[in-house]
């Protein structure tokens, strides 16, 4: 096993690729280990086909012609100086996901739950989905029926009593429940 660099080289856009990949380690259950170099886009191109013998790039000013003709993660070539650099872009990701996880003590001990993706979910009426009732609770501060169907859209002239009870009752008993997305201790 080699670089993350060296799976993500060659997709188009390995940069993004690769902090995506560190995202995923550092924001999701288990112990992120970051591979010697990663963090400096150093990327494990050489003759072995990205073994783990390829991946081992000096930091300091290579002698090693095949490590300096390598290309980093971001297109320049690695050349032969040294490549420590606390402003390379996965350095400064890398560092803003340890500050996070250390800031957010659920991110190293929570609960990781799996929620699968069940599309709109429950039809309430007139165009109104469990999945948009979800996102207005969540993000718009939606706390009963009425915010939804008079503050945040105008459906509340369509909804009949019933209509409208049965979103209420359905938000009554969502707003006892831990939300999707959320980040609990």
């Amino acid at each position: 096993m080699g670089r993350i660099g060296h799976f993500v080289m060659d997709s188009g856009d390995a940069l993004a690729r690769s902090q995506l990949a560190h995202s995923l380690m550092y924001l999701t259950r288990g112990q992120p280990v970051v591979y010697y170099g990663d963090e400096q886009g150093l990327v494990g191109d050489g003759s072995l086909g990205g073994t783990d013998k390829d991946a081992r790039q000096d930091m300091f000013a290579t002698q090693v012609a095949e490590y300096a003709n390598q290309d980093l993660l971001t297109g320049e070539p690695a050349g032969s100086q040294d490549r420590f650099d606390r402003t390379a872009p996965l350095y400064t990701h890398i560092a803003e996901l340890a500050a996070l996880r250390e800031a957010t003590p659920a991110l190293e001990s929570g609960a990781q739950i799996e929620r699968p993706d069940t599309g709109p979910g429950k039809d309430f009426g007139h165009g109104l989905t469990e999945a948009e009732v979800r996102y207005l609770m969540a993000h718009e501060w939606a706390r009963n029926a009425d915010d939804i169907l008079f503050r945040r859209t105008k459906l509340g002239i369509r909804f009949s009593k019933a209509e409208r009870d049965k979103l209420q009752a359905f938000m009554d008993k969502l707003a006892t429940t831990p939300a999707a997305g959320q980040v609990s201790r």
